[in-house]
């Protein structure tokens, strides 16, 4: 891993395949530090983030780090309800003087919602929701095929017992 700096990185984002400049070797203590010369080709061009509205624009705050806001222009702000998760789909790209400025293309929900939060990160991984009618059928016929009785036989049927698991502090359940 590189470290780049905001103001290093030329605007490139998470997923743009970058051509870098080492500035500082690694160390054992640290990653190596770079800055961006040339921006080869572009990632993904959709962010999650937050919706905030200002009277006369838009700003969405990204919720994975290392991308600065987007600037949402009014005309794209427009009934887009404060303090949502969105999908904005950038349309220029942040420079020196300019943050990126993109419009919203999906409004996920409210910030207050935990199916929301849910639906956001799930979005902003790119984890496919809906599974193609190949992936459906595969699971339908292993469903259909599984027998309780037979799976029993091959096991240790633990059902009868109480058993207790410790989570560890970072545990996510």
């Amino acid at each position: 891993d590189i470290y780049i700096r905001a103001e290093e990185s030329k605007g490139a984002i998470s997923k743009d395949t970058v051509q870098v400049l080492i500035t500082a070797p690694k160390t054992k203590l640290k990653n190596a530090e770079g800055r961006v010369i040339k921006i080869l080709a572009r990632g993904d061009n959709k962010i999650v983030g937050v919706f905030k509205n200002n009277n006369n624009f838009g700003f969405v705050i990204p919720i994975n780090s290392g991308v600065s806001d987007i600037y949402i222009p009014k005309k794209y702000a427009a009934n887009i309800p404060n303090d949502s998760y969105v999908v904005v789909k950038i349309e220029k790209y942040a420079t020196k003087e300019h943050k990126a400025e993109g419009k919203i293309v999906e409004v996920i929900g409210s910030i207050n919602s935990g199916f929301s939060d849910r639906a956001a990160i799930i979005k902003s991984h790119g984890v496919v929701e809906a599974f193609d009618e190949a992936v459906l059928t595969e699971a339908r016929s292993v469903a259909t095929s599984f027998n309780v009785d037979e799976e029993l036989n091959c096991r240790v049927d633990l059902r009868d017992k109480n058993i207790y698991t410790i989570d560890g502090d970072d545990a996510k359940d």
